[in-house]
């Protein structure tokens, strides 16, 4: 059987968000915990259409602009125990953003993204395989 990082390699896109966000609200000047369960689509004016492309040890966001998919970002990461570990690092720091595998096989993957200043809710991403 495939280890959970031979297995995510390769690139995912989000095809559905559930659970929790945090956004700003201009009308309370502060952030809040809200309810999502919505699919994404392929469009520059949906924000939580992405994809992210696992290589043995980077992982790079694409986002849908303009003109198509476009990377954006690219980051090492490792897996940890059923939690794949994605590290920033910014000016000689380094953070780390964790997020657990719910679910995979060859053609989904899903997992929950733990809300900041909430970490009992969660943001739950369901992808595609896309290659």
């Amino acid at each position: 059987m495939k280890t959970l990082k031979q297995h995510i390699q390769g690139t995912w896109e989000v095809t559905h968000i559930s659970g929790y966000v945090e956004e700003w609200n201009d009308n309370t000047q502060k952030h809040e915990i809200i309810p999502i369960d919505r699919d994404a689509h392929s469009s520059p004016e949906d924000h939580w259409c992405f994809r992210a492309k696992f290589t043995a040890d980077q992982m790079t966001y694409y986002a849908y602009l303009q003109y198509g998919w476009t990377p954006t970002e690219q980051h090492n990461f490792t897996i940890e125990g059923d939690k794949i570990v994605v590290i920033f690092s910014e000016n000689g720091q380094q953070e780390r953003w964790e997020t657990k595998v719910l679910h995979i096989d060859n053609d989904n993957l899903v997992f929950a993204m733990p809300i900041w200043s909430d970490p009992s809710k969660a943001r739950v991403l369901t992808t595609k395989r896309i290659e």
